[in-house]
């Protein structure tokens, strides 16, 4: 019974390792690069929206 009880508590300890191992890779993954954002705020300033008489509102793209 001792011995059961000791293989069930290694593989609990042996799931949470695994568990920590896949939310790190996941958090990892999760980060967002610096070139992203700096994609993002470059297009952001190249972008106006232009309400018009017939078409209503317009996205236009500044070159």
């Amino acid at each position: 019974m001792k011995r059961n009880s000791t293989q069930l508590n290694l593989l609990h300890q042996f799931s949470q390792i695994k568990t920590r191992k896949s939310e790190k890779k996941i958090e990892e993954n999760l980060k967002v690069k610096d070139s992203t954002i700096q994609n993002i705020l470059a297009y952001s300033k190249s972008v106006k929206c232009i309400k018009t008489d017939s078409l209503g509102m317009v996205l236009m793209v500044n070159n």
